[in-house]
This record gives C-alpha cells, sequence and structure tokens, in this order.
C-alpha cells in the first residue's frame, strides 16, 4: 500500500514544530518546557492503572496524556521526548477531531504512518536541540525506522517509501 500525497504532506508538515526547540536546552528545561505546554493546552497528565489499555505505552488524545508505568524512573531526555512527541498527537487529536483521528488512527494504516512520522519528527527535534550527537542521531533514526513500522502494525505500508518519508522528516543535526 502506497502513500497518498495527503498522507505525504501529512507526515511531512511542520504544523507541529515548537519554535522552542530551535536553541539548545537541558533535558530538565525541555521537559519543564513540555510541561508547559501541556498546561497551556489544558492537557491532562496520568498514569495507567488498571485499564485496558497497554501500560507499557503512552497514549495521546484530546484532553489527556496516559503516561507508561516507569516513566518517572526514565531519563530526563527521555521523558522530554516522550512528552514532546505525545504533545503533537494531542495537537493532532485537536485539529483532524475525534472521530476522525480515532477512524484514521485505527483503520487506516497510511493515516496512522503520516501521524506517527510527524510525532516522532518532534521527538528527533527536542533530542537534537539536548545535544544528540550526529552519530547517535542517524542510529537511532534507523531504529526508529524499523521499531515504528513494526509496533504501529504498519505491514500494509510500503517499507521503503515509509522510510524515506522518516529520514526525510527526521532532520539529523549537522554536526
Amino acid at each position: 500500500m502506497r502513500f497518498g500525497a495527503r498522507h505525504r504532506r501529512r507526515a511531512l508538515s511542520n504544523e507541529h514544530l515548537d519554535p522552542a526547540l530551535c536553541h539548545a536546552m537541558t533535558p530538565l528545561e525541555l521537559e519543564d518546557h513540555a510541561m508547559q505546554m501541556a498546561g497551556k493546552l489544558k492537557v491532562t497528565l496520568r498514569t495507567k492503572r488498571k485499564t485496558a489499555l497497554d501500560p507499557s505505552r503512552a497514549i495521546a488524545g484530546p484532553r489527556k496524556i496516559y503516561l507508561p508505568r516507569g516513566f518517572k524512573k526514565l531519563a530526563a531526555r527521555n521523558r522530554a521526548g516522550l512528552l514532546m512527541h505525545e504533545l503533537v498527537h494531542v495537537r493532532q487529536w485537536r485539529q483532524e477531531g475525534t472521530l476522525r483521528m480515532a477512524a484514521r488512527y485505527a483503520f487506516a494504516p497510511r493515516w496512522r504512518a503520516a501521524y506517527e512520522i510527524e510525532a516522532h519528527a518532534e521527538t528527533f527535534r527536542a533530542h537534537a536541540s539536548m545535544g544528540w550527537s550526529r552519530k547517535d542521531a542517524l542510529k537511532w533514526r534507523s531504529i526508529y525506522i524499523t521499531r515504528v513500522h513494526k509496533t504501529y502494525f504498519l505491514g500494509m505500508v510500503d517499507f521503503r517509501e515509509f522510510a524515506a518519508l522518516c529520514i526525510k522528516a527526521w532532520q539529523v543535526p549537522k554536526t
């Protein structure tokens, strides 16, 4: 299944870009920034307890972000990157509308891929602003491409095209 023009545009959009990530930040500064953004968007952060949702993953909706078990034990860098990623999903929910986003994410692999590529682009920008080296970024980009394709059940999506979009969207620092 190939990506349509709308899916490519969505995956490569820059509507989600946070202007604060243009300068270097420490992991704790970025985590504070993400918490402030969540506050501005009136997003509730919750740790999942006894729910049907997978407790090992973060899940975002239009008004809440459910954080994975062990979130507080993660390194500050990973917490900040995860929060920035999930804030992109909150914006997507609000832009698309609840019914459209839910239907596209659940039943349309190309849309799910486009949403994840867009959100992971912000994760990459967050890590770059915290001083990711080029070597680490290249290593993790290739790991993320296969992990995202597998984890989000994108088997119906053409892997080569998916990887090319990821490489284009997930910018690696020049230095």
